[in-house]
């Protein structure tokens, strides 16, 4: 399999204002294109112009301030880097959350996770398939973080958008799915979260933080940590957290609720059908694995049962056609990070360390 290209990668580190001020000026092309595309993809659907906008995503700075306070810090660095203003890294940090549920605006996603019982290593592997619109190739970069007094890791995320997928020292990992339900409303967004859980030290910690939140919007997580724990955590906003522990030391998750308790609450099913047919195929490649590498979890993300709409998805010629534009496998335990530019199947992963 061939390696076409890679997304780039920085190294960040520091107080939060310094940190944030390095991610703007290595980001900085990039995070003008995605504040572009921003304004107009959210400002088309809502009918709102750029102030209108800027303000809506100010009205979310008091829930991120009392939910994770050095996040306003960084934010501000990243913007005086990127010579953007506040408002603007805040909109990128809430993009979601101004969708107001417009699934039309986001996308799907497909994950994996096996304990290292089901591995052929000394790690854990967890793996997504992230699927949006083609244009986020140009925005996605890796950052090799190390912020002062809190753990170092890694994440594959948009530029100039502080939480992603990735890993800690502590082997703490997550990957991530879109949900969606109806209440969302102002309160912690989902970036931030990611970001907190990058500073959490096993899973524990991570569900408190989530059980005790008032999340805006919802959003999946299938996450392990490095004692050896694989949950799902599915945030139905505003009507609870389902979590979901690993029975046979697998998972796997696509779009859709799968806790009884907060299914009755999912309104994505219509918007992606395809959801439940790629979760069969993905509960069926985890569970009739005997023991997995990385190099078969790669396999597997570019699984095309259901194509275009398969695991490793590709664009299916609609206006609104969403795509696989990255892909990546971690082995926390490892240190080790592989990511794909576009659809794995065609481009192979890079990997990078923590």
């Amino acid at each position: 399999m061939g390696q076409a290209q890679s997304y780039p990668c920085f190294e960040i580190g520091g107080a939060p204002f310094e940190l944030g001020r390095q991610h703007g000026e290595a980001c900085r092309d990039q995070i003008r294109v995605f504040l572009e595309h921003s304004y107009r993809t959210i400002g088309e659907a809502k009918q709102q112009d750029r102030a209108t906008l800027r303000t809506r995503a100010e009205s979310f700075v008091p829930s991120i301030r009392g939910f994770i306070p050095a996040a306003i810090e960084e934010m501000k660095g990243i913007a005086e880097g990127a010579n953007v203003t506040f408002a603007e890294i805040v909109l990128l940090n809430v993009r979601t959350e101004l969708t107001l549920g417009d699934a039309g605006l986001s996308g799907g996603c497909s994950s994996l996770g096996f304990l290292t019982s089901r591995t052929d290593g000394d790690s854990a592997i967890i793996a997504q398939n992230q699927d949006v619109g083609d244009w986020m190739r140009d925005v996605g970069v890796v950052l090799r973080v190390a912020p002062r007094a809190k753990p170092k890791f890694i994440m594959f995320t948009w530029a100039g958008v502080i939480g992603y997928p990735g890993f800690n020292e502590h082997g703490v990992a997550f990957v991530q799915n879109q949900l969606y339900t109806e209440g969302w409303r102002v309160g912690v967004s989902h970036y931030p979260l990611k970001r907190r859980i990058l500073e959490c030290r096993n899973l524990a910690e991570v569900l408190d933080i989530m059980q005790k939140t008032r999340f805006s919007s919802s959003g999946n997580y299938l996450m392990v940590d490095g004692e050896n724990r694989l949950v799902d955590a599915e945030i139905a906003a505003p009507h609870g957290v389902g979590v979901i522990e690993a029975e046979d030391a697998t998972l796997a998750h696509t779009n859709h609720i799968r806790s009884p308790e907060l299914a009755a609450f999912d309104t994505y099913r219509t918007n992606l059908p395809d959801s439940a047919p790629r979760c069969e195929r993905a509960d069926g490649l985890v569970q009739n694995a005997a023991k997995v590498g990385a190099a078969d979890v790669m396999r597997m993300m570019s699984d095309h049962v259901g194509y275009p709409h398969s695991i490793c998805r590709h664009n299916d010629g609609a206006a609104e056609s969403i795509e696989t534009v990255a892909s990546y496998v971690m082995e926390p335990q490892q240190g080790r990070l592989h990511v794909s530019y576009g659809n794995p199947c065609a481009n192979g992963y890079t990997a990078y360390r923590l």
